[in-house]
């Protein structure tokens, strides 16, 4: 139905799995790691998740606080700014 309505598929599925840095279980996937051992590049769904940044929390460490995610002619710029 958003494919419809947007013109391209909003990712829901997957992406309250990306935002946290993470694949959605059950789908393939690759993945990339940063130096840092952290998600870099994150492929699934015909997704492409790249990880800009990340933010330390206190209640569950390290998670994402700035990532691009590209699918064919669509590009979504994700910030952010606090995680609760």
């Amino acid at each position: 139905m958003t494919e419809q309505g947007l013109g391209w598929p909003l990712p829901v599925d997957g992406l309250k799995y990306w935002m946290q840095g993470t694949a959605r279980a059950g789908a393939s996937h690759t993945t990339e790691a940063g130096d840092d051992g952290r998600a870099k590049v994150l492929r699934q769904d015909g997704w492409t998740i790249v990880y800009q940044g990340y933010t330390e929390t206190t209640a569950a460490g390290w998670r994402p606080s700035n990532m691009t995610l590209s699918y064919p002619d669509v590009e979504l710029r994700l910030v952010i700014d606090r995680w609760q």
